[in-house]
């Protein structure tokens, strides 16, 4: 076992089932509980993912169930709608990349060109300014002596062009901070976590980093904060931890943290090292990607102290959930593979039946 690649797991739990689980597979292709092998070809029906195109009459174009990406380890995702695209980001050289939601084009929409070794991770759309905003880090551990040996950083990439116009280095709010997921709010505020410290960053529009919430409740015995959404009324953040799998909230504007009361299955450690790793809102719905689980969270209270879980099954190696108007989308970003320099499966975006869950 290469231990240099097992603490790179560790550091920043890009679990392929993480933002998912696995409960219904083995790693990479291999046929789990959920019948299906995550190959190219996903028989349509199947573990309710599907390869039929779908017109969507808000868009007025076709979506494909399935995306075959050149992304390499694409960690985390989001979705514009105004253009009708995704994006997903890559631990295999921090690049970002878009996806046409109609034709399946993929452009790489984002290089960076800064010397080191980039991986880029969670994402949102700030559409008031018109911009993708994406949690990076930099992979500093050669040479070794390098302290702290990752780096946090928050991109602003104008959304027509492409072009990184803000970057914000979060060692300006903590000196040795790192960057998971980040999530912005209506008013251009961006919040940011950090796997390896129980911090949360924010970045005041047109301000700088600075520390927002440092609490106990928000580290981890194995693998700390992963995910990140606001409220959608923005009176609180909801942030998942990795391992062992649970949710927080976050009072907005204060930073009161508390763990949130999930009645229902909300764990999954099957295979070793999978966690929570993923999330979006579909609808009134608050979906958790496990590495081969996928997790629908309700509130039982309105002020989300307290939530209802329900799981169903996925082929295995999720790291991302992400909602369209076509539906929502896995990403096999595969990074358990990458952590351990395993082969890998063909990278995808492949389309959810949710209404499993009242199966």
């Amino acid at each position: 076992m290469d231990y240099r690649l097992l603490s790179i797991f560790f550091a920043l739990a890009f679990g392929c089932g993480s933002s998912g689980s696995t409960a219904g597979g083995d790693d990479g292709g291999d046929l789990g509980d959920a019948g299906v092998a995550f190959d190219a070809t996903v028989p349509e029906g199947d573990a309710g993912i599907g390869t039929d195109a779908g017109e969507d009459p808000d868009l007025g174009g076709a979506a494909l169930a399935r995306y075959d990406l050149d992304a390499v380890h694409p960690e985390g995702g989001t979705f514009d709608v105004a253009a009708d695209r995704f994006f997903v980001g890559s631990l295999g050289d921090g690049s970002v990349h878009a996806i046409d939601a109609t034709t399946g084009e993929e452009t790489v929409f984002f290089e960076e060109t800064e010397p080191g070794t980039w991986w880029s991770l969670g994402m949102d759309i700030d559409e008031t300014k018109g911009t993708l905003v994406v949690c990076a880090m930099d992979d500093r551990r050669v040479p070794d002596d390098v302290d702290p040996p990752y780096e946090g950083w928050v991109w602003e990439l104008d959304l027509e062009s492409g072009e990184r116009v803000a970057r914000h280095r979060l060692g300006d709010a903590f000196d040795t901070a790192t960057c998971t997921d980040v999530a912005v709010l209506d008013d251009g505020t961006i919040y940011v976590v950090d796997r390896e410290h129980p911090n949360v960053y924010r970045i005041p529009p047109d301000g700088d980093p600075e520390l927002f919430v440092t609490d106990d409740e928000l580290s981890a015995s194995a693998i700390g904060l992963n995910a990140v959404v606001s409220l959608p009324d923005e009176s609180a953040l909801l942030a998942v931890l990795y391992l062992p799998s649970r949710m927080v909230r976050i009072a907005l504007p204060d930073g009161a943290v508390s763990e949130v009361d999930i009645d229902g299955d909300f764990l999954n450690a099957t295979p070793p090292l999978s966690g929570a790793d993923g999330m979006t809102w579909s609808g009134d719905d608050l979906l958790v990607q496990f590495t081969g689980e996928l997790a629908r969270v309700r509130p039982i209270t309105a002020d989300w102290s307290t939530a209802a879980s329900v799981t169903i099954d996925v082929p295995a190696q999720q790291t991302d959930i992400v909602h369209t108007p076509h539906g929502d989308y896995m990403l096999n970003g595969q990074a358990r593979e990458f952590a351990f320099d395993q082969d890998t499966e063909p990278f995808a975006l492949v389309r959810v039946d949710t209404s499993r869950f009242d199966d």
